[in-house]
């Protein structure tokens, strides 16, 4: 998944959704330094 805003930030989302479809886990790396960012998405 990428982010389409026209920014110095956009990159591109990696991750793994859980069996039970709660979490969302993985990493954000943006494309113009190549800098990586653990997530985790919880749904409530």
């Amino acid at each position: 998944m990428e982010d389409q805003l026209h920014s110095r930030y956009k990159g591109k989302y990696s991750g793994k959704i859980s069996e039970d479809g709660k979490t969302y886990s993985g990493t954000f790396t943006t494309l113009v330094d190549k800098k990586s960012y653990n997530f985790n998405l919880v749904k409530k």
